[in-house]
């Protein structure tokens, strides 16, 4: 073996050394690089999940805005329901009261027609 050859030995072994820890380096930088993936992955997932959750409230708060919109409207009817029973009793006392006092006023003018008719003023 020529000196030259020693040379080129010793150097190629150096680089055999130093690509050795370039490999085991490179190796431990996937190595994390993997974690790091798996933990992305998780919380992508967890993200999906929580998205899932959230459109399940937004259609779950749909509904109850719903729910109140029609509970709100039944309340107001029942808040009105007595004022609209009143104005329908008042409506109803009025015509009673006229049809009272126009059948009374009719009978009077009927009675006096026939009082008339009895004391000879009219005949017929």
């Amino acid at each position: 073996m020529t000196e030259d050859d020693k040379v080129v030995l010793i150097e190629t072994e150096q680089r055999s050394k130093s690509n050795t820890r370039q490999i085991e380096e490179i190796k431990a930088d996937i190595k994390e690089i993997k974690e790091d993936n798996k933990a992305i992955y998780d919380l992508t997932y967890s993200v999906k999940g929580i998205l899932e959750k959230m459109t399940d409230m937004k259609d779950s708060i749909v509904d109850i805005k719903q729910g109140q919109e029609k509970l709100s409207k039944k309340v107001d009817d029942l808040e009105r329901k007595p004022l609209k029973e009143f104005e329908q009793t008042k409506h109803d006392l009025k015509v009673k009261i006229l049809a009272g006092v126009g059948g009374t006023v009719l009978l009077a003018i009927i009675s006096y027609v026939c009082g008339l008719i009895g004391s000879g003023a009219i005949k017929l």
